[in-house]
């Protein structure tokens, strides 16, 4: 008997007697149901790091200004680009 394959995509395929992901093979004998679910992405962590990235640029560039202004008596930091 042939096997129908449900799905076979980037190393990943289904039938209706296997699982096969990549290295590893499963048989369909034990499996009683299944689900289908998307999972989104959390976007506390890349926001978070893009603020604080923000805020160490702004904050950064005014303390090179006042370092600048006291050691050398100029506020003209960056300017030579």
């Amino acid at each position: 008997m042939e096997e129908n394959i449900f799905f076979n995509e980037r190393g990943v395929a289904v039938t209706d007697a296997r699982f096969i992901n990549a290295p590893e093979t499963f048989a369909m004998s034990n499996v009683s149901s299944v689900a289908v679910y998307e999972e989104h992405p959390k976007l506390f962590g890349p926001i978070a790091t893009i603020i604080i990235g923000v805020l160490l640029c702004y904050f950064g560039r005014e303390s090179l200004q006042a370092i600048a202004v006291v050691r050398f008596g100029t506020s003209q930091v960056g300017s030579e680009i």
